[in-house]
C-alpha cells in the first residue's frame, strides 16, 4: 500500500504541474484512463486534457492547496480528495 503522505504530494505535484504546464509531470503522475470532470459535468479525457494545457486553450495561472485526504476503498485502490483553490483561463 502506498503511503497517505506520498499520495497527498502527488495531488500537491499535480495542481503545481498544471500550472507550470509541465505535461511530463502530469503524464508520469495520472493514470492514462483517468478523466478530468468539470463543474459543468463535462467528462474529459486525459489525452484532452494534456493537450489543452499545452496548446493554452487551458491556463492554470494558481492553484493554492487547501486540504487532501486519502481513503482505502481496498486491498488494492486508494481515493484522494482534494481541496484546491484554483484560478484558470479557458
Amino acid at each position: 500500500m502506498i503511503p497517505k503522505d506520498l499520495l497527498i504530494d502527488s495531488y500537491r505535484r499535480i495542481n503545481q504541474a498544471m500550472v507550470e504546464k509541465d505535461i511530463e509531470t502530469l503524464e508520469n503522475i495520472i493514470s492514462k484512463d483517468s478523466v478530468l470532470v468539470h463543474m459543468t459535468g463535462y467528462v474529459q479525457p486525459l489525452v484532452e486534457w494534456l493537450s489543452d494545457i499545452a496548446n493554452d486553450q487551458l491556463i492554470y495561472n494558481s492553484s493554492q492547496f487547501v486540504s487532501a485526504t486519502v481513503r482505502d476503498l481496498d486491498n488494492k485502490k486508494m481515493l484522494v480528495i482534494g481541496r484546491s483553490y484554483v484560478v484558470a483561463s479557458i
